[in-house]
């Protein structure tokens, strides 16, 4: 496979909200000892690249790496492009692979060990699993696709003002579990109170504002017994699982797609709640 000197990346300019992405030529880097260079094909753009980009963690002290360059992106799929020779048992150009960090490229040097192959997700993979979903989600376009996906039950929070008696109308008590996708400091606040006792909050969604909290009083987390629990990434095992899932047929993920020059206008989509599912961008040819 011929390798240019120079690609296509959308580079991260300006600071905060007026951050934008551009289309600059940068060099190709060659894999050093136990990397690989992936072409990537398509990626993924989600919440945790808009807080990045528009600089939203800066308050907690989060930004993107010197070493990033600019470059955002951590849900990458292509093909492996060149391989370094002490790798070369686990590699052959061609093979298919996943890759985090710096995918808003052409072309990525990762390590060559973990490269591998959410709220939507989530619903259909609750449902695989045997568990009876209540979506909540903003508007009427979020409630056709929830539904579709497999949530019993939908709840609007722009028209439903006490969440917690919406969720006990469908479950009695309150929910067994609540997993907290969206990165809003709202949603954390009202997790605890969606909760049956015993239930468990469990934190994926990662707010930038610095006042967000799992809000109740510690007196309450003991009468209830409630727990709390936090995931950020699996592991190599749980990614072959999740995609068993989609092998199995039981997990259809839902897509918007864009190009790398579009980064832009899914920020601005994102950040006003109007993309339903999960956005990819086509990268390479």
């Amino acid at each position: 496979m011929s390798v240019p000197k120079e690609q296509n990346a959308a580079v991260k300019e300006g600071f905060g909200k007026e951050s934008t992405c551009k289309i600059k030529r940068v060099a190709v880097k060659e894999p050093g000892p136990g990397q690989i260079l992936v072409k990537i094909n398509w990626t993924g753009l989600c919440a945790s690249d808009k807080q990045l980009i528009l600089d939203e963690m800066a308050a907690l002290g989060g930004k993107m790496a010197d070493s990033a360059g600019g470059i955002a992106g951590h849900e990458g799929a292509g093909t492996v492009a060149a391989v370094h020779p002490d790798v070369a048992d686990l590699w052959k150009i061609g093979d298919r692979a996943g890759v985090k960090w710096c995918t808003f490229q052409e072309y990525v040097v990762t390590d060559a060990k973990y490269a591998t192959s959410l709220g939507h997700l989530g619903i259909q993979y609750a449902k695989a699993m045997g568990m009876r979903v209540i979506a909540i989600d903003g508007g009427a376009a979020k409630a056709e696709l929830c539904t579709s996906l497999g949530a019993e039950h939908y709840i609007d929070f722009f028209t439903t003002p006490d969440l917690a008696s919406e969720v006990r109308k469908y479950t009695t008590y309150g929910a067994h579990a609540v997993v907290v996708y969206a990165s809003s400091k709202e949603s954390y606040a009202s997790a605890i109170s969606l909760l049956r006792p015993r239930g468990i909050v469990i934190a994926v969604g990662v707010p930038g504002a610095p006042d967000a909290f799992l809000g109740t009083h510690p007196a309450m987390l003991a009468m209830g017994a409630y727990r709390t629990a936090g995931s950020v990434v699996g592991t190599l095992k749980e990614v072959d699982e999740a995609l068993d899932f989609v092998k199995r047929g039981l997990v259809h993920p839902v897509l918007t797609k864009g190009t790398l020059a579009d980064v832009n206008k899914y920020l601005a989509l994102m950040s006003e709640g109007k993309v339903a599912g999960r956005v990819v961008l086509k990268v390479a040819a």
